[in-house]
């Protein structure tokens, strides 16, 4: 399953993107499990999984991304080295890769 992300000026700067739910169900499809449950961050929380990222020319890149919860309870992600390869306005498609936990720990 296949996500698409619009980043945004926020995103570049902060590193603050909230995890869309689109994403929790791509990663659902890679464990297996149902990742909508309260449970899900605690599963993958940290840890670096990567995903593939289609951007707007074509080209694609593998990059890890992290999965986190903020003390009000907030899903968030965080893309390792987004500015690298993306601006504000990009539209990517974003790939789960399936992995499993242990190779990801």
């Amino acid at each position: 399953m296949t996500v698409t992300l619009t980043i945004t000026q926020t995103m570049l700067n902060k590193y603050i993107i909230d995890c869309p739910v689109s994403l929790r169900l791509a990663m659902q499809e890679v464990l297996g499990g149902d990742c909508m449950y309260e449970g899900f961050l605690d599963i993958v929380e940290k840890l670096p999984w990567p995903c593939v990222f289609e951007l707007p020319d074509g080209t694609t890149t593998t990059r890890k991304v992290h999965f986190y919860k903020t003390k009000r309870g907030d899903k968030r992600i965080s893309i390792k080295g987004l500015r690298q390869f993306a601006k504000a306005g990009d539209v990517l498609t974003v790939t789960p890769t399936p992995v499993e936990l242990e190779e990801v720990a």
